[in-house]
């Protein structure tokens, strides 16, 4: 971490070792989401929360695991959607129509469902109050693009 008033560095260690982590900043939270265990065998549920105005960290979960989902905030809540979910054809289709939603002011959590699902490469933006997502699937021997679809949640 930076701190732009002292102009030093400093560094923390997340509750889990991982890659591959889906990360967002909403007002004075950074929401570390996710992303495959360090040994390289199945995504995690684990979201680590920093809280930069109390310099704290706490840890919550994804109701599925996941790894390289899109990240987005639309007014108060922010969104994890989407992408990798284990390697059982059960748990890549749950992940994929997943969305978390964390209500910022409620500091909840609560679960919304995608129209189609959404596997590999997300992004994700808001826009006017409204969650979109990309998404890129390499799966040969075609490149699928689907442009900004507007969520379901």
């Amino acid at each position: 971490m930076y701190d732009i008033t002292t102009q030093s560095c400093s560094t923390a260690e997340l509750s889990e070792a991982r890659s591959d982590i889906s990360a967002i900043a909403a007002g004075n939270k950074i929401f570390f989401g996710g992303g495959e265990i360090s040994d390289g065998t199945f995504p995690t549920k684990t979201v680590d929360i920093y809280d930069a105005s109390t310099n704290t960290w706490s840890v919550a979960a994804l109701s599925q695991p996941g790894k390289d989902m899109g990240t987005a905030i639309a007014g108060n809540k922010v969104f994890f959607a989407g992408c990798e979910g284990g390697l059982a054809a059960s748990s890549r289709q749950n992940r994929a129509e997943t969305v978390d939603i964390y209500d910022l002011t409620t500091s909840t959590w609560s679960v919304g469902h995608l129209s189609e699902p959404r596997y590999q490469g997300i992004s994700a933006v808001a826009a006017n109050g409204k969650v979109y997502l990309q998404e890129v699937s390499i799966s040969p021997p075609l490149l699928k693009l689907v442009l900004f679809s507007q969520t379901d949640v």
